[in-house]
């Protein structure tokens, strides 16, 4: 068997993760100015794959021109809960948007959706509708890579 490198950290991730920020209403130009935003992730007990989460979140950071922290489902800290908690501690009458760094709807989604935000946007699959283009090729390259 041969596997391939893993989906992430990928800049074409980065920006879907961007593309459904702005389907929730979380764009730097307009009123959502004051929104806080939190990147949720399964989680990992593979320190690097906790690594790469940290690197999608200072990417994700840099593509929405806000600060974005990290919450974790499983197996490592902050845990999305508690992310969500400190960012509205710390950012009194600001919503919080959670971002879905999930892959499709399942039983995480339905964890970050009562983790306690305003706002989550959808995962990166949505099921009746076409796959974004971006995680297509991104598939499909790690595949012929993998080839």
């Amino acid at each position: 068997m041969t596997l391939g490198p893993a989906l992430g950290p990928d800049d074409r991730l980065i920006a879907l993760l961007r593309h459904r920020l702005e389907e929730a209403g979380l764009a730097e130009e307009d009123v959502a100015e004051e929104d806080v935003a939190v990147l949720a992730v399964a989680g990992s007990s593979d320190p690097r794959a906790v690594s790469a989460c940290r690197v999608v979140t200072a990417g994700l950071t840099a593509a929405s021109g806000r600060e974005v922290t990290l919450g974790f489902l499983s197996a490592a800290t902050p845990r999305l809960a508690c992310a969500v908690t400190t960012a509205r501690i710390e950012n009194p009458g600001r919503r919080i948007v959670v971002s879905s760094y999930l892959l499709a709807p399942g039983y995480f989604q339905g964890l970050v959706e009562r983790a306690g935000a305003d706002v989550v946007t959808r995962p990166l699959l949505v099921p009746n509708e076409p796959a974004p283009g971006l995680l297509v090729e991104l598939v499909t390259g790690r595949y012929r890579s993998a080839l």
